[in-house]
């Protein structure tokens, strides 16, 4: 099935598949750390106001929803792959197309596959800085409480 396939869409379903994964490993990791924070407050061990927790839960959110959208994004070039090794052209781009199509076919794949394989950079980046921003957090919060009496 696949020894016909081009090997730009083997790259191009590969990216996909690749970043379904990648960004559902980041959407179940913001999903933990609202979890996370979710459990810290209510056992008391990060004491936030009610305004605090609304801010960082909305961050969290917003994480959230960001790599769905990613994850729905990647699906629909993984889509694009699947049909494409399913039913390739019957001839190769080559033998019909001008000079100009050829460039604006190459100039279309080479962006759609920069544009996946940035979405998953974006997502792992995200990732760091999210644990970035919480060990922040968590440093900042933990020099301001006062000691507890001994």
């Amino acid at each position: 099935m696949f020894a016909n396939a081009s090997p730009v869409v083997l790259i191009w379903t590969a990216v996909a598949l690749v970043g379904i994964v990648v960004n559902c490993w980041a959407a179940a990791d913001a999903y933990l750390d609202l979890h996370a924070l979710r459990q810290a407050v209510a056992t008391g061990v990060e004491p936030l106001s009610a305004a605090e927790l609304a801010a960082r839960e909305l961050v969290a959110w917003g994480n959230i929803r960001r790599e769905w959208f990613r994850v729905f994004k990647q699906s629909c070039f993984l889509i694009i792959g699947v049909v494409f090794l399913v039913f390739p052209p019957d001839r190769p781009m080559s033998a019909h197309m001008t000079t100009q199509a050829t460039v604006r076919s190459v100039a279309l794949v080479v962006g759609l596959l920069a544009a996946s394989v940035a979405m998953d950079v974006a997502a792992l980046l995200d990732r760091r800085e999210r644990h970035n921003l919480i060990t922040y957090i968590n440093r900042h919060l933990a020099a301001t409480l006062p000691e507890p009496p001994s």
